[in-house]
């Protein structure tokens, strides 16, 4: 994410955005009863609280958050809020991409039982309203104009727009329709007369594949465009927060089904991934970064090519799911008589990288993948290395 040199100003600004935006504004500052901190001590706990949680070297001495939070009472929409300005400023400020606001978004979530605790101990009354919630929100005056500008917002922000166009392969409605099916989908769900027409959220949904902390986002712009139109207030913004809560599961069926996909089976199986393997043992042995380390002419090489590469191929297989037996040595046996210089190292696994787009084996996500795994195999790798 950038270390302190990025972290510390996002940090510094996730605070002015709490303290201005109306959707969390009034639990930050000296007039919230408990508020003890100045905005400055605040500032600065959020930044070592989120040091010590991602692996930084600064330590956090705050109260926990449950008790930090205990007093403040956070709506859940408020909190849905809050969490979004951290992937806002991570996208202001360049920390990370789409895989570190991932992390983060796992993070906060794991957060959120002690973050509203207070909040979830005391749940307010249910509320018996005579009217429904599509009239308390102002009836399609006010609920058409949120929900064409709930497509604008999905489009534009940074965070969600790459799901939202034409561009999208799977995407066959204009932004009109889109906006329509909106309108309706809203309509039908909050006691509207209007009947939605379109495919179920599972299916309209399935190709999109759409990463949580985007989802996170989506659903923020809704809650943005509810405080914007003046469509009711916290009471309807928490109504409103636990039907797009329950929609979760089928808007992100098709993200959660790749996610089950083997990394074997999303780099095309077999007829993929074994001419990789060929390939690569001809790359390192023609190299010259990594050529003299491959070769009958290296004192401790024993295996043929064509047995280095049945090695590399079913050693690839039974680390991303595939479905062959690894029967060679451990990666610090195999390697511990070569002595493997470390730009030689990144210029192995960069033939890897190389190959998976030569082949076509996935795409940026399965290389990510792959890359972790290489790097988690260094130290067995470069021990003779580091022994010698």
């Amino acid at each position: 994410m950038g270390g302190e040199t990025k972290i510390r100003p996002l940090c510094n600004d996730l605070y002015d955005r709490h303290a201005k935006d109306p959707l969390t504004a009034k639990w930050f500052g000296a007039h919230v009863d408990g508020n003890r901190r100045t905005a400055d001590e605040v500032k600065e706990n959020v930044f070592t609280f989120f040091s010590s949680g991602i692996g930084g070297p600064h330590a956090y001495e705050g109260n926990d958050m449950k008790a930090a939070h205990q007093h403040m009472e956070i709506d859940k929409h408020a909190f849905h809020a809050l969490t979004n300005h951290v992937f806002e400023q991570m996208e202001k400020h360049n920390t990370g991409g789409s895989a570190e606001r991932e992390e983060v978004f796992d993070i906060l979530w794991s957060l959120r039982p002690d973050v509203m605790h207070a909040t979830e101990s005391n749940p307010s009354p249910a509320l018996s309203p005579e009217q429904s919630l599509w009239e308390r929100m102002g009836g399609e005056a006010k609920i058409r104009p949120l929900c064409n500008d709930l497509y604008d917002m999905h489009a534009s922000d940074p965070l969600t727009a790459k799901w939202f166009g034409a561009h999208v392969d799977g995407n066959c409605r204009t932004a009109n329709e889109v906006k329509e099916n909106v309108f309706t989908f809203f309509s039908s769900g909050i006691g509207g007369p209007h009947e939605y027409k379109g495919n179920d959220m599972k299916v309209a949904h399935q190709h999109m594949k759409i990463d949580k902390h985007a989802f996170h986002a989506l659903t923020n712009h809704v809650l943005i465009g509810m405080e914007r139109h003046q469509t009711g207030g916290r009471a309807e913004r928490e109504e409103v927060y636990e039907i797009l809560m329950s929609l979760k599961p089928d808007v992100l069926h098709g993200t959660n089904v790749a996610a089950e996909v083997s990394l074997w089976d999303r780099m095309g199986g077999e007829a993929k991934i074994r001419p990789l393997c060929n390939d690569l043992y001809d790359m390192h042995a023609s190299d010259p970064l990594t050529a003299d380390w491959f070769g009958a002419h290296v004192d401790g090489n024993r295996r043929s090519p064509d047995e280095v590469k049945e090695n590399v191929f079913t050693f690839f297989s039974s680390g991303i799911g595939g479905p062959h037996e690894y029967k060679g040595n451990d990666m610090k046996v195999a390697h511990q008589h070569m002595k493997i210089d470390q730009h030689v190292f990144h210029a192995l696994t960069n033939h890897v990288l190389v190959a998976m787009e030569r082949h076509k084996t996935g795409g940026k996500t399965e290389r990510e993948e792959v890359y972790a795994i290489l790097m988690s195999l260094k130290p067995d790798v470069m021990h003779g290395s580091s022994a010698a």
